[in-house]
């Protein structure tokens, strides 16, 4: 599998495991938590060669 692809797959997967786990959260707590990840993630990306 090439790189991009695993990195959008496992994208996917934490978007659907995180709204799994914050399902009981409200919805503003849950876009900031959301948004973090995501600048995680993109921040982890950077750093690859």
């Amino acid at each position: 599998m090439e790189g991009s692809d695993c990195i959008k797959e496992k994208r996917v997967f934490i978007f659907f495991e995180l709204q799994r786990r914050v399902a009981h959260q409200s919805q503003n707590q849950r876009s900031i938590f959301f948004n973090q990840k995501m600048k995680e993630i993109s921040s982890i990306e950077k750093k690859r060669p």
